[in-house]
């Protein structure tokens, strides 16, 4: 129970992988110790066809946790390429919790002011807001001007996806926009609609939950479908340039240079929010045989 003595929320927390195995045995097992201060919390990991022994190391080391139900192991074996929207809908449907929160596998769920767990947090903050419409965030792109030096702005970049809603409300969205294809613009598209189509309030995560594995942009492209990225030119300027490739966000230069797709997400994005279109995937969204794996 709260200190009001409201009912804790059931926090469901969602990760997708493919082919970021070294990434989860760094997140994972810290992101359930830092939630130890909030029991009514799960972990659910779905194995987007991962080629790298995912399913196989979270059974070797999360036997107990797997029996209890805090760590639920998902897997699919459809997918050829990684598709960022599509993975996170199937992992979020199979969440139970009252409020769900994307967790990106090189993000770490942190701890924040008083040494409060995110779990922890994301139930005083919907039960503060019970009454409102809102949706829980850390600092993403649009924050970037408040880092504390030009080094430190990919912290907020890459903790962008950390976004929590009521499961009721993520459903009557629709979830994640399946049209928008790979990386970028995948999780701004869904936090911009429910907040300009829905009227939903943007609560802000204090910063100290922005946290996550600094990694190079190849790491983000290289499992997506090669009619998504010019991977000759990105392999090219990894040989002749790798610090530009390693050090860089996603920044519009480099996706025009190398994922020009990446754009026709953004237009697409634009288009949603003009047209104030609330459920771009209608009835059909997340599908797939995806397994429970104990």
């Amino acid at each position: 129970m709260t200190s009001l003595g409201k009912k804790n929320l059931k926090i469901s927390f969602y990760t997708t992988c493919m082919g970021r195995l070294k990434h989860v045995k760094r997140t994972l097992p810290k992101n359930i110790e830092e939630n130890k201060d909030y029991d009514n919390c799960e972990f659910v990991i779905l194995d987007y066809n991962s080629p790298d022994g995912l399913a196989n190391w979270i059974v070797d080391n999360f036997k107990e946790h797997l029996v209890s139900g805090k760590v639920k192991l998902y897997r699919t074996e459809e997918p050829l390429y990684f598709s960022h929207n599509h993975a996170k809908n199937m992992a979020a449907k199979q969440c139970i919790g009252d409020i769900l929160c994307g967790i990106d596998a090189d993000n770490f769920t942190a701890l924040g002011p008083d040494d409060w767990g995110l779990a922890k947090r994301l139930n005083y903050l919907f039960h503060k807001h019970e009454k409102e419409k809102i949706f829980v965030r850390a600092y993403g792109w649009d924050d970037k001007e408040l880092a504390w030096s030009s080094s430190s702005t990919y912290r907020y970049y890459s903790s962008s996806g950390k976004i929590a809603v009521r499961k009721k409300d993520f459903m009557e969205a629709g979830g994640y926009n399946e049209n928008l294809k790979g990386h970028y613009f995948d999780e701004e598209e869904l936090w911009k609609r429910i907040k300009e189509c829905f009227g939903f309030r943007h609560i802000k995560l204090d910063a100290s939950y922005s946290k996550a594995i600094n990694h190079s942009n190849y790491e983000r492209l290289k499992n997506l479908s090669p009619e998504l990225v010019d991977f000759k030119a990105l392999n090219d300027a990894r040989i002749k340039n790798p610090s530009h490739v390693n050090s860089m966000y996603m920044k519009d230069g480099w996706v025009r240079k190398y994922y020009s797709h990446g754009l026709e997400n953004q237009e697409l994005m634009a288009d949603i929010i003009k047209n104030k279109t609330k459920n771009p995937n209608g009835n059909s969204w997340g599908e797939g045989k995806v397994e429970r794996i104990k």
